[in-house]
Order: structure tokens, then sequence, then C-alpha cells
């Protein structure tokens, strides 16, 4: 014990070094294998929780089955629209109104045969 400038009895520790013991314990950085960072960008979270949202929403499948169901309606009435456009005769002169139901077929199928102009490259 020793005693300070005002009379009262000081104990004074000696400094101990402990950093050896815990280096000891410490694992070299080349010791260990790297675990890869894995970091999921916000975009695909964001595309996970829509796909899982979708999953789960009956709303969602039924208004993708009526999508499915009008694009096939679309198609098959297309290739009708097709076969009669085969069978409707070339017509010199277009109608601005027609007024028969064959000068309205030859309106319809000259739209569908002509192809639009593509910007030459």
């Amino acid at each position: 014990m020793a005693f300070s400038g005002d009379g009262c009895e000081v104990e004074r520790y000696a400094m101990v070094d402990d950093r050896s013991s815990r280096n000891d314990r410490r694992e070299p950085a080349e010791a260990r294998t790297a675990q890869p960072i894995q970091k999921t960008d916000r975009l695909t979270r964001m595309g996970q929780w829509t796909i899982d949202l979708f999953l789960r929403n009956p709303v969602a499948w039924f208004l993708l089955a009526l999508l499915l169901l009008a694009e096939y309606w679309n198609y098959e009435k297309g290739v009708e629209l097709d076969a009669v456009c085969e069978a409707v005769p070339f017509a010199d002169v277009l109608p601005y109104k027609p007024k028969t139901d064959l000068e309205r077929a030859q309106l319809i199928c000259d739209e569908r045969r002509t192809v639009p102009d593509m910007p030459d490259e």
C-alpha cells in the first residue's frame, strides 16, 4: 500500500499485458475457409416477392386464365379470318363507305393483307 499526497491509502496494481493469451486463441485468417457472401440484389428480392404473392392469389390465377383464353380465341379468329380473306377477291378500288358485305370483307381483308412499310436499313 502506498499513501497519496492527501494522506489516503491508495492501492496500486501492476499493469498486466494479457494480449498474449488472446493471440493464442485467435486463428490466422488463412486457416479459415472463406464463405462467399450471398447478397441478393433488390430486383431479385422484389421479383421473388411478386412471384410469391402471385402464387398465393386466386384472383391473379383467374385473370391469367382469362388472358390465355382471350389470346387463344384471338388466334383462332385470326386463322378463320385468314381463311375468309383467301376466298374474297381483290378489289380494284376500295370504297370509302362500303355498302355490301362483299365490300366490307374486301376492306377488312385489304387492311389485313397490307404489310406496314419497314424502314430500310
